[in-house]
């Protein structure tokens, strides 16, 4: 049995759903306690997540399969792809391309960190223009972006590679009108 990296469903109130879906959430309260022990296995969560889709908590379901794909080929992503698509797959591949056009930026992976999750080199394309000073900083020259993919987006955590920004980062989130600095150490406010 493997363990699985991130599960829990401690803080859902089952009261709201037992009078529609009394055997679902018998069956989520019973998946639960297996993960509140640590006594769950892959197709426990993939089980778990379907439930809670049946009782309209689609959202939580797609964070815990999401959080907790271990392997492309295993079941988790497999049920990740029937119960949401690929739609998050090609979000998250356009994402990384915006941020390159947006900043002018060449990127190539360093390393793969999991399931829509990757870290990224980057460096200035010729001509490159960022109004923003602060992120101008870090996107000036050589820097690495961690790319993220959550229920509110893709974020990148980006810091320089330049010795005076080494401990300092920025944190950048794709909105509708484009990547936005949503945090960051304090030089990189």
């Amino acid at each position: 049995m493997s363990k699985i990296p991130a599960a829990s469903i401690g803080d859902l109130d089952l009261r709201r759903f037992r009078r529609r879906f009394p055997a679902e959430c018998a069956e989520i309260a019973r998946l639960g306690e297996l993960l509140d022990v640590g006594a769950e296995r892959s197709r426990d969560l993939v089980d778990l997540a379907i439930l809670l889709v049946r009782v309209g908590e689609s959202e939580r379901a797609e964070e815990l399969l999401r959080c907790n794909v271990v392997s492309e080929r295993g079941v988790i992503h497999r049920a990740y792809v029937k119960l949401f698509g690929r739609g998050a797959f090609e979000t998250f591949k356009a994402a990384i391309h915006r941020f390159s056009d947006d900043f002018m930026v060449a990127i190539r992976k360093k390393r793969n960190q999991g399931f829509l999750r990757g870290e990224y080199r980057s460096r200035p394309r010729d001509g490159q223009r960022i109004a923003d000073p602060v992120i101008r900083s870090f996107l000036g020259g050589p820097a690495t972006a961690e790319f993220h993919f959550d229920s509110k987006g893709t974020t990148a955590d980006v810091s320089s590679d330049l010795p005076e920004l080494l401990d300092d980062y920025i944190v950048l989130q794709l909105k509708r009108n484009g990547w936005t600095m949503v945090g960051g150490s304090s030089r990189g406010r």
